[in-house]
C-alpha cells in the first residue's frame, strides 16, 4: 500500500511540475500538457503558425506530458503533418506516406513509454 501511495505523490509531483522540467534550453516552447489538454492545444494554433517541434515526456507509472514549439509558416504554400504519440508501425507507414506526397521530415523524437515507444514527429512542404 505504501509503495503505490508513493507512486502516486510521485505521479502527482511531476505533473504539477513538468511545466518546469526543461527538456530544451530555448524558451520558446509551451508549457507542458496532458494528451487530452494537447489536442486542444494543437487544434489552437493560428492558420498562420505551424508546430515546428513536438516533444513528450513520460511520467512516473503510463501518464506522458507534451509541449510544441510554435514558429511562423515561412509562406501562404506551406503545409505541416504531424504525428504525437504514434506507435513505431504507424510512425513507419506515416513517414513513407508523407515522404511519397513531398513533406521532409524535419523532426523526430522517440520516447520510451510504457506500452512501447512514443513517436513524435513533424514533416513540412513549400507548395511553389
Amino acid at each position: 500500500m505504501r509503495y503505490i501511495l508513493l507512486i502516486s505523490l510521485l505521479c502527482l509531483f511531476q505533473l504539477a511540475h513538468a511545466e518546469k522540467t526543461p527538456y530544451s534550453k530555448t524558451n520558446d516552447f509551451s508549457r507542458w500538457f496532458g494528451a487530452d489538454e494537447f489536442v486542444q492545444v494543437l487544434n489552437d494554433i493560428p492558420p498562420n503558425k505551424y508546430p515546428m517541434i513536438i516533444e513528450a515526456a513520460p511520467l512516473v507509472g503510463d501518464g506522458v506530458v507534451f509541449r510544441v514549439l510554435v514558429k511562423p509558416k515561412p509562406s501562404n504554400n506551406f503545409k505541416y503533418r504531424l504525428a504525437y504519440r504514434a506507435s513505431e508501425n504507424a510512425f513507419i507507414k506515416k513517414n513513407e506516406a508523407y515522404s511519397k506526397l513531398g513533406f521532409t521530415l524535419i523532426y523526430h523524437q522517440k520516447v520510451q513509454l510504457m506500452p512501447g515507444k512514443g513517436h513524435q514527429a513533424v514533416w513540412v512542404k513549400n507548395d511553389l
